[in-house]
């Protein structure tokens, strides 16, 4: 039987106070969904705009909006809670954009796996034209129950939007009004303290927009270190003052209290808490087992005058892992050195051709000696092409290149979050490149949509046409490095 307004499966609760630039883009993505057994909850916040407006120019039956004085996100969210109707409440906000299977997909897991109290998604960040920036890296470190249970005393790696949650779950927990900007954070660790069960779906299911307005845009010009530990303190105290100490929350206070010294390490020098982050996160053994081979690889006489060097990012399974897979087999007969960059996967590490620097490439005190080694061992063939992908290493490297090496690029945009190194999803590969437009020979791109993105990123910062001509398609790369 289909759900009607009066009994519905899922309430989608939206808060909005003033809202009225992305709003209707908003709405219209959550009643274009494919499920359609949802009541759709607005909650205007006291919005003084056009914004109440707006919600009222849809006549979707669906769409039940209610007024709330403006005393808050999280205020407006548990006065949502309360009124919902449905057994599940998905949150969103009025400035993201829902993708269609959103709800479905939600849903489902939610149908099969009674266990299961909470399910999100990736997202994809957008700008505030709505054009995609880049994948939100917190989001895609932690995907089972275990893995999210251990990452949430350190970070927020839930996107708060794409959430789907049993609303007697959300009765009992509710919202902290005191964790402003950080109520979604404080609110899971609650859940993680309780021994709820999370859930995120392997699929990019939400467009997340970041504008000065934004719950992100908020706090980018605070320290990352500074509300950290803002919000770990103060989640402990309020667990103290109920005597409800488990070893979870042992760990969130272990997690303040470490935030608390990179916040004061933040105010001296932010580049040292980078550095430390570096030292601390990577055994120094494989460090040094790792620079010690690619060294000895670099002081041996070339057995060759030419040589075709790939740098490219390691992967995680998934497109991303098969294309690289595929560039290397096309170029295999060149028998080329290649240099997994970024931290890998994995499944490259049986091919004895490949040289793994991914721990060395940007490691405190090792950089400039990679670089300097393998530029030495560049400068020993006679005749040398090199092809980087996704990799900021490669542009470093081409910014110190002082042989006449025939140099040229592969841009590849990763579809899906968990198949990609931190890396990958950090970096505006295209604009990294712009320096070294013109040291580069070939750009291979792997589709229209790349060769046209590539030609209106040359026109809006006034790079020469004439290297338009110098883009080139994937199914033309053999071609391309054979004639090289």
């Amino acid at each position: 039987m289909a759900q009607t307004i009066d009994n519905p499966e899922i309430t989608v609760l939206m808060p909005v106070y003033n809202g009225e630039k992305y709003l209707r883009l908003a709405i219209e993505s959550i009643l274009n969904q494919t499920f359609s057994g949802f009541e759709f909850l607005i909650v205007n916040d006291g919005s003084t705009d056009s914004s109440e407006a707006i919600v009222k120019s849809f006549s979707d039956t669906r769409i039940r909006l209610i007024q709330n004085t403006n005393k808050g996100l999280p205020n407006a969210l548990n006065f949502g809670i309360h009124e919902a109707k449905g057994k599940y409440i998905a949150r969103m906000d009025c400035d993201d954009i829902a993708l269609p299977d959103r709800l479905i997909r939600e849903l489902g897991v939610l149908q099969k796996n009674p266990e299961i109290d909470i399910v999100s998604s990736f997202v994809s960040l957008i700008n505030p034209e709505g054009t995609p920036i880049k994948a939100w890296q917190d989001n895609g470190r932690a995907i089972t129950n275990d893995e999210i249970i251990k990452q949430l005393p350190i970070e927020n790696c839930l996107a708060h939007p794409t959430i789907m949650v049993k609303r007697e779950v959300l009765l009992k927990y509710k919202y902290n009004a005191k964790q402003k900007y950080a109520e979604d954070w404080d609110l899971w660790l609650r859940m993680a303290s309780g021994k709820c069960v999370f859930y995120k779906i392997n699929e990019l299911l939400l467009l997340y927009r970041i504008h000065l307005q934004s719950a992100q845009g908020l706090v980018l010009n605070k320290s990352h270190y500074y509300k950290k530990t803002k919000t770990l303190f103060r989640y402990f105290a309020n667990k103290l003052k109920k005597i409800n100490i488990n070893l979870f929350d042992l760990k969130v206070l272990r997690s303040a209290c470490t935030s608390l010294v990179r916040y004061g390490i933040d105010l001296i020098s932010p580049k040292l808490n980078r550095t430390l982050e570096q030292i601390f996160a990577i055994n120094p053994f494989k460090v040094i087992s790792q620079y010690s081979k690619l060294k000895k690889f670099c002081r041996e006489e070339n057995g060759r005058k030419d040589a075709l060097c790939l740098f490219i990012p390691g992967t995680y399974g998934g497109k991303a892992a098969d294309f690289y897979s595929e560039l290397i087999s096309l170029c295999a007969e060149l028998n080329p050195i290649v240099f997994i960059t970024s931290k890998p996967g994995g499944q490259f590490k049986d091919n004895t051709k490949v040289f793994d620097i991914s721990l060395i490439s940007d490691y405190p005190g090792f950089h400039r000696r990679v670089k300097r080694n393998i530029l030495n061992k560049i400068s020993k063939f006679q005749n040398c092409t090199l092809l980087g992908s996704n990799s900021v290493f490669y542009y470093n490297l081409l910014g110190s290149l002082n042989y006449s090496a025939s140099c040229m690029d592969l841009i590849y945009l990763v579809e899906n979050p968990s198949e990609a190194g931190e890396e990958m999803l950090k970096y505006d590969f295209p604009m990294l490149a712009l320096p070294y437009v013109e040291r580069l020979q070939h750009r291979i791109v792997v589709n229209e949509k790349q060769c046209g993105e590539i030609k209106e990123l040359y026109e809006n910062n006034n790079v020469d046409p004439k290297y338009l001509e110098r883009i080139t398609y994937f199914s033309k790369l053999r071609e391309v490095i054979i004639n090289n």
